[in-house]
């Protein structure tokens, strides 16, 4: 979804985590970036609400990924380029399916500890079965666009 993004706001955004980044490890402090939203004026709730919410595993750091998504325009972000290329992302072997197996390889390559027993929860709160084999179609159903307005 984010590699899609228009080259300059990647820059833009590049150079703003970059600056954040201070001890160039790939990851950003989520204090630091609070403090940033701060001293830039942006108090907003929902924004500090938003950036806590990217602390998928509860350290405090999110990437350079979640930081791009974040930063994103809403508009951008649920196109239905960006969403096949999300899709594509997690349908890791290519048979047109994201199946458990493709989800949890999917969360590893980005660095997150996700258990199979996290990947089945997530199934199971979508309506879904372990051995459930999402499609395009229903992938994009379960994105809820009405969150993103």
């Amino acid at each position: 979804m984010v590699n899609n993004t228009r080259t300059s706001e990647r820059e833009a955004v590049k150079k703003a985590f970059r600056s954040l980044d201070t001890d160039k490890s790939g990851y950003v402090c989520m204090e630091d970036i609070k403090k940033a939203l701060i001293d830039a004026g942006s108090e907003n709730e929902k924004i500090l609400s938003l950036i806590q919410n990217l602390d998928f595993e509860g350290t405090g750091q999110i990437s350079y990924s979640s930081f791009l998504a974040a930063t994103m325009d809403k508009r951008e972000m649920i196109c239905k380029e960006n969403l096949r290329f999300a899709f594509h992302h997690f349908d890791s072997d290519h048979d047109g399916f994201i199946s458990a197996e493709n989800l949890i390889e999917a969360f590893h390559r980005e660095g997150r500890h996700i258990t199979e027993d996290d990947v089945y929860k997530m199934l199971d709160d979508a309506g879904l079965s372990r051995e459930s084999k999402i499609t395009f179609e229903e992938f994009e159903r379960f994105m809820d666009y009405s969150s993103f307005s």
